[in-house]
Formats: C-alpha cells, sequence, structure tokens
C-alpha cells in the first residue's frame, strides 16, 4: 500500500518561518521573556529537523543540507537585523531636552486643539547639534496654516516616544521611524518653505481635488480611499465603519492594489502586450502608487506579494500561493523586521493564508447553493474566520454582521475606487472634478447614511482575546485544508481534540480572569481616570476630565477587555471636571448606574445627572466612609484624594498636582496612583504599584505608556 505523504516540504515556506522565527526569538531575548525567546529557537531547530524527515524524499541529503543552511542564515541574519531595529531606535534617546528644530512636514492632520503633524529630515540645536535620522510627532495648540511639504522651524521640548506602549510592542513608531514627540503653540511655528516631493505632491493634488466636489464626509471617505489616510474622517463615522467590519477600505492594502492590478491587467491582456512587460509596468506602477500613499506598510505588502505573482507568471510555472506569499513575508521582513509585529501585517497575511486554506473546504460544505455563491461567500468566510484571534488580540472585537456586508460592499468598492482614480484624474487635470465627482459623491453619501443608520456597535463580538490559544485556533484550520493529508476520521480527531483543548482552557482563563482585580490607569493632559475591575462591580474614579477630551481610550478598554459597566462613578474634589459633559462622553462607552460626589448635597446637580443620564446620585464629605460596590472609600485632603481597601489591600488615588500635598497619609498602600510631579511622593511611600497619571520619569506612567495595567488582586 502506498504510503501518504502527509505535507510538502516548500523551501519559500520553511524560508518564511525561519525569518519569523528569528524576529520573534530576537524580541523577546530583548524586551520579553528570555524563555519564550528559547522556545523560539527550539521550534527553530525543530524545523531544520523537520527538513531531514524521510518523508521527503524528492529532495536529495545535499539539497537538505543546503535548505537547513539557508534557513539557519535566515534564522540568524533576521534576528540579528531585529536586534539592531530596537536598539538603533532605543539609542536615538534624547532625554527629553529642549531645542531648535528645523524639519519638513511629511503629514498633516486636523485635532480637537490644532494640527497633529510628522515631520522629517529633522535638524536640531540644542543638547545636541546635527541630523537626526528619525521622525516625531508634533502637537500644534491653535490654527495655523502648515501643509505637507512645508520646511518649518520652531523651538520645543523632544519627548522620548516609549518602545512599549498600552502594554504593547511599539511597532508603529519602529516602522515609520517616528521616535520624537513634540508640543508647540501655533505662534511659536514658522512655515519658511514649501517642498513638497512627487509624491507629496500627488497626494496633495488627488486631496484638492476631491476637496473642491465632495462635502466632508464624502471627502474624507473618497480620500482615505484612494490614500489610506483615514485621519479625515469624522471619528463616529469611522468606528461605524469599523464596527461593521468593512474599515479596511481605507487602509490601502491588498484590496486596492488587488483592484488597481486587475484594471491594468485588463488593458495589458486586452493589448496583448509581452508578459515580461506586463509584470514590469504593474509592478511598477503598483509601488509608485505605494508611495502616493506614503510607502504604507500594507501598501508595500499587497504589491510585493501582486508583484510575485505576475513574475512568477512570466516564467509558465503553475502559481504556488503559499511559497509566493512566503516570498513577499521573506523580503518584506528582511527590509523591515518589526513589520512582523504590526496589525497590518498580520492581517494581511492571516487573510490570504485563510483564503488559501479554508475556502475550498468552506465551498464544499456550501455546494446546495449555486458555484458563484458558494464560491464568493467561501472567500469572505474563510477571510473573516482567518482574522478574528488578530481583530480579537489588537482590537477587543470582531464583526460576524461583516460577511454579509463585504460580500456586497467589496464588489462595489471596487467599482467606486476604480471611479474615483479615474475622476481625480481627469477631473483635476482639467479642472472638471465637479463633473466628473458628480455621481462617485451621491454613491458616497448614500453608503454613509447606510452605515451610519445601523448601530453595528451593538452586533460586534468582543471582550476576550485568544492568546496563546490562537495556535490552536489556527491548527483547527489547518486540519481540514488539504496542506496536511490526513484520514477523515484522523482529521476528525485532531478537531475534537483542538475543540476541546479550546474550550477548557477558555472556561479556565475565564474563571481566573474574573476572580481577579485588575486597574486601568488612562492619564493624558485632559482626561485622567482610575479603573478598578473587581469581580462584582467596576468603580471608575474621575480625577481629571477637561473640556475636549477623547474617550478613546476609554473605549479601547471596554473593547479589548471587556469592561463593558460602570456600576459607580467617584468624582473628586476638582474644578477641573465638568461632570455633565464628563459623563456625556462615558455614556458613550460604559452602561452607568450611580455617582458619587464629594461635598454637601446638591439637588440641582444631582437633578440634572439624574434626569440626562438615569443614574443614582450619592455625596459624601471628608473623612466619611462610602462604598463603591464592595470597596470602602474614603475623601481625604479636601475631596481630592481617596484613600480605599478591597480584599485586605489599600490604594490612594489622587487629583491634584502640589508635591506637598501629597505628604501625611498613614499607613501602607499597596498601590499609589498621582499626578503630574509626584515621584517624590511615589518615593516616599514606596507602593508596590506606583503609578503616575502623567510624564514621570521614574514609575509607570498612563500617559507614556499608554494605559497603564495592573493586576492588583
Amino acid at each position: 500500500m502506498q504510503k501518504i505523504k502527509r505535507f510538502n516540504l516548500r523551501p519559500a515556506v520553511f524560508s518564511a518561518l525561519s525569518v519569523c522565527l528569528g524576529v520573534v526569538a530576537a524580541y523577546n531575548f530583548i524586551l520579553n521573556s528570555v524563555v519564550w525567546g528559547v522556545i523560539c529557537c527550539a521550534l527553530f531547530l525543530s524545523l531544520c529537523v523537520a527538513v531531514f524527515l524521510p518523508v521527503n524524499k524528492e529532495f536529495s541529503s545535499l539539497a537538505k543540507t543546503i535548505l537547513c543552511c539557508v534557513i539557519s542564515v535566515l534564522f540568524v541574519v533576521s534576528g540579528a537585523l531585529m536586534h539592531y531595529a530596537i536598539k538603533d531606535y532605543e539609542n536615538a534617546s534624547l532625554d527629553n531636552h529642549y531645542y531648535g528644530i528645523t524639519a519638513h512636514v511629511s503629514d498633516s492632520a486636523d485635532t480637537l486643539t490644532g494640527k497633529r503633524l510628522i515631520i522629517e529630515n529633522i535638524t536640531v540645536d540644542g543638547n545636541i547639534k546635527g541630523k537626526l535620522s528619525y521622525k516625531a510627532y508634533v502637537y500644534i495648540k491653535g490654527n495655523i496654516d502648515i501643509d505637507v511639504g512645508d520646511k518649518v522651524t520652531f523651538s520645543s521640548y523632544l519627548i522620548d516616544n516609549p518602545i512599549i506602549y498600552d502594554n504593547s510592542f511599539s511597532a508603529y513608531n519602529l516602522i515609520y521611524k517616528t521616535k520624537y514627540t513634540a508640543e508647540v503653540n501655533a505662534g511659536s511655528i514658522k512655515v519658511i518653505s514649501s517642498e513638497p516631493t512627487v509624491f507629496e505632491s500627488i497626494n496633495i493634488f488627488i486631496r484638492d481635488t476631491l476637496s473642491t466636489a465632495l462635502e466632508r464626509d464624502e471627502f474624507s471617505v473618497a480620500y482615505a480611499m484612494l490614500t489610506g489616510n483615514d485621519e479625515q474622517i469624522d471619528y463616529e463615522l469611522l468606528s461605524s465603519y469599523r464596527y461593521a467590519g468593512i474599515a479596511h477600505i481605507f487602509a490601502v492594502s491588498g484590496l486596492h492594489i488587488g483592484f488597481l492590478a486587475t484594471t491594468l491587467s485588463f488593458v495589458f491582456d486586452k493589448l496583448k502586450a509581452n508578459r515580461l512587460l506586463k509584470a514590469i509596468v504593474i509592478s511598477f506602477s503598483l509601488f509608485f502608487y505605494s508611495g502616493i500613499c506614503g510607502f504604507s506598510a500594507s501598501s508595500i505588502r499587497a504589491a510585493v506579494m501582486t508583484s510575485v505573482m505576475l513574475f512568477s507568471a512570466v516564467k509558465g510555472d503553475r502559481y504556488d500561493g503559499l511559497s509566493s506569499i512566503s516570498l513577499a513575508a521573506i523580503l518584506i521582513l528582511i527590509f523591515s523586521p518589526v513589520q512582523l509585529f504590526s496589525v497590518g501585517f498580520q492581517l494581511s497575511f492571516v487573510v490570504v493564508l485563510g483564503m488559501m486554506v479554508l475556502t475550498k473546504p468552506i465551498e464544499k460544505l456550501l455546494k446546495f447553493l449555486p458555484k458563484k455563491v458558494a464560491s464568493s461567500l467561501a472567500i469572505v468566510l474563510a477571510a473573516q474566520i482567518s482574522s478574528i484571534p488578530v481583530c480579537l488580540d489588537n482590537f477587543g472585537y470582531f464583526s460576524p454582521v461583516a460577511v454579509l456586508l463585504n460580500i456586497i460592499f467589496i464588489p462595489v468598492a471596487s467599482v467606486i475606487f476604480i471611479a474615483l482614480l479615474i475622476a481625480v484624474i481627469i477631473g483635476g487635470l482639467f479642472n472638471i472634478a465637479n463633473i466628473t465627482l458628480f455621481l462617485p459623491k451621491y454613491v458616497l453619501y448614500f453608503i454613509n447614511v447606510v452605515i451610519n443608520a445601523v448601530d453595528f456597535e451593538k452586533l460586534v463580538v468582543g471582550g476576550f482575546a485568544f492568546g496563546i490559544l490562537t495556535f490552536v485556533y489556527y491548527a483547527a484550520c489547518i486540519i481540514p485544508s488539504n496542506f496536511i493529508n490526513l484520514k477523515r476520521i484522523h482529521r476528525i480527531i485532531a478537531l475534537i481534540v483542538c475543540t476541546i483543548i479550546g474550550v477548557v482552557s477558555s472556561v479556565a482563563i475565564g474563571v481566573i480572569k474574573n476572580e481577579k482585580t485588575e486597574v486601568f490607569v488612562v492619564g493624558s493632559e485632559r482626561l485622567c481616570v482610575t479603573i478598578i475591575d473587581a469581580k462584582d462591580e467596576n468603580i471608575l474614579f474621575a480625577s481629571k476630565a477637561s473640556y475636549g477630551f477623547s474617550a478613546a481610550r476609554l473605549k479601547s478598554i471596554s473593547d479589548r477587555y471587556g469592561v463593558k459597566n460602570i456600576d459607580t462613578v467617584v468624582f473628586f474634589n476638582d474644578t477641573s471636571i465638568d461632570a455633565q459633559v464628563f459623563m456625556t462622553k462615558l455614556n458613550t462607552v460604559f452602561d452607568l448606574e450611580k455617582v458619587i460626589y464629594f461635598g454637601d448635597k446638591d439637588d440641582m446637580k444631582e437633578k440634572i445627572i439624574e434626569k440626562s443620564f438615569g443614574v443614582q446620585m450619592e455625596n459624601a464629605n471628608a473623612h466619611q466612609d462610602f462604598i463603591a460596590g464592595d470597596i470602602l472609600c474614603e475623601y481625604v485632603i479636601d475631596g481630592r484624594a481617596i484613600t480605599a481597601e478591597i480584599k485586605g489591600k489599600r490604594f490612594a488615588i489622587f487629583s491634584f498636582n502640589e508635591v506637598d500635598s501629597y505628604y501625611g497619609l498613614n499607613g501602607k498602600f499597596d498601590l499609589m496612583v498621582c499626578s503630574f510631579n509626584a515621584d517624590l511622593a511615589l518615593n516616599f511611600y514606596k507602593p508596590k504599584h506606583p503609578i503616575s497619571y502623567r510624564h514621570s520619569s521614574v514609575f509607570t506612567d498612563g500617559e507614556t505608556f499608554g494605559t497603564a495595567i495592573i493586576e492588583f488582586i
């Protein structure tokens, strides 16, 4: 009887796996865990052993030895490149000094308080002098006319961006080389000249052409579809697209590159052009378009993958999708190893791989449907199923309704994309944008109305993450496919085992998480809050909430960590908090039940809040115990600080900046959350978990390091 070969030895696949393991090993050895680094090395050794398995008879011993040497070199080189990327970023720190700065503006976006720029080619004059190799974010307070391509000069502190932010590796900053952050008033920054690059000039041409013919919402959606820049889209509208599961139309990636490549391929086929010429011209066009989009990581990935496919076709060889995508991964990660940790890279590859692996098995299950319907549905389902762990781990939710919407919307989006591209080129060149964009304007208006009309947020699933179970999940996805040759009974057994492991582990993780008490600290110039996520009730302590603050970080906590309701909101005696404004935004994120405020009973305040938000109101005075859920609390220091105890552990939360006022509290604290310049106080009390809301030179920082998360109990 002929033995079944369990898998095919693909050199490109083994090479790609070795590159990924090298990158992950370096990351763990430097930033995370030596244990995980050792595990990555062990997995690589297993990969080498797999090369020499007897089942790979089509390869000679010499070929296997060469392949093993190649993947070993790739493992070491990719690890070394990752090590260099991290260390170079860390070594570029400027220690938060004040500089005179001259730079080129490469990106500009409006914010609530002014503009946010990204500047490059930075020359500094201060503690050090010369040209910097990294970019910086610049937040401008006030109105000023600055555009992409302008050369600007100003003076400011350059604050180093941390390599770990919001408890995650700052892959985005490393990929785009944005190392610093600065703040400056509008009157203190000057435009010296305007020197846009070719790509920036084309981007400005697209933006200005669209803005002359479209209203704000339609313009922002069209501009994002063509350039990948979604910062012009209203936050609420963008959130609606995200919850609907179709916001990927704003990331110039495989979808857009595919539309463009298909259109150009159709033209070349009609012209009966040479295959090599076709591959060269289309590939050049795709990378040029990527340049217009700022060489975004997702557009480069898609261009590389499409180019590999085009040049594979030139040779006349059978296109091997798995080898082609592996080659694309190798090229991208050798050039930029940090890409492996970006959400865009992960989604791009798991979705494409998911479609390769799952489309045919799903299509077989849907054979009762018409063939075209079954095929389209299978592709979308495969993409959605494969993306679930990445979405949950990075965004905190996924959208089940996205399957239906993508089946409807992707064909529409392809037509809109090509129509917008043609309309902008013709309309901009001949100054007839109002005519060429007339029909797209109303199509986009209709789509925006439909997306806004439905509350897709209520249909999303989230509040948990796969974590290490991601590997079990993807193993279960691969088992039904033809990538591993197994008998039917063996597939069924393997699926049952994966299911049991997944269910048991999920229940265990859920039980453990339910028993934990976690503390989330969000700190910024406009918003400082502490959330106690306890077993039975969730308490939010509002230390500061100035007008115009963003609730995005609170929304992230709700989505990613499953904190959906706040049982008690506790206000400090702090005039910076506008209770009604704060509650209005808070109510869009959490379900609220009760509010406790400091001072004498205020019937008018209670009546307004209770009527507006349907919550229960209570008041408490200094040195008077009050109960917030299961937590015994006490207002101290004239209501500007709170001490509390939960399960025998004490904590204190402050809402002021005066250093001298911190002292005078009795006893020891397991957790202290302080405001700006709290280093001395935290050193004095020496709590087990010291946190600063604002920038701190010593302790965990809710501003500089994103949301600080402490497993308190």
